[in-house]
């Protein structure tokens, strides 16, 4: 029984010792990413966009981190019940493709109900979003004054 155990003991000894380095290696080669969620300076809380305008969304560039997992940026808007349907939303964002050590980049705000929560969230390493804002239309606000 004893030489069962010394021989299963051993067993696992080779085991570890052929796995042992490998997961070394992997953990070795595997470089540390820091999350990098640069502060929105533009749209501030105040901030009014008119659709159909262009309008800049700015962040501070200021302390990135060594390793970033992606430097490509989105902006997508969103209001407190989730991201906007259409144009401007996840699927159709306002930018996409852009570096986040541009630190803006142009948008035009699409055609979109008037309101005073909308906000938009900076995608790329990671998401970091707005103070509400308030987007108004000038289109809707004349069809609605010659009903």
């Amino acid at each position: 029984m004893a030489t069962l155990r010394s021989i299963a003991f051993v067993i696992v000894l080779v085991v570890l010792a052929l796995f042992a380095p490998s997961t070394f290696a992997l953990k070795a080669s595997l470089s540390k990413r820091d999350v990098w969620a640069p502060r929105i300076l533009e749209p501030e809380a105040g901030t009014v966009w008119r659709v159909g305008e262009e309008v800049n969304v700015t962040w501070s560039t200021a302390n990135p981190p060594k390793q970033i997992t992606n430097e490509k940026g989105l902006v997508a808007l969103r209001t407190p019940h989730g991201f906007v349907a259409g144009r401007g939303g996840l699927g159709e964002p306002l930018a996409a493709n852009f570096s986040l050590f541009d630190g803006h980049v142009l948008v035009q705000v699409p055609e979109l109900p008037a309101g005073d929560d909308y906000s938009v969230v900076l995608f790329g390493d990671s998401g970091n979003e707005s103070p509400l804002f308030k987007i108004v239309n000038p289109f809707m606000a004349v069809a609605a004054v010659g009903i």
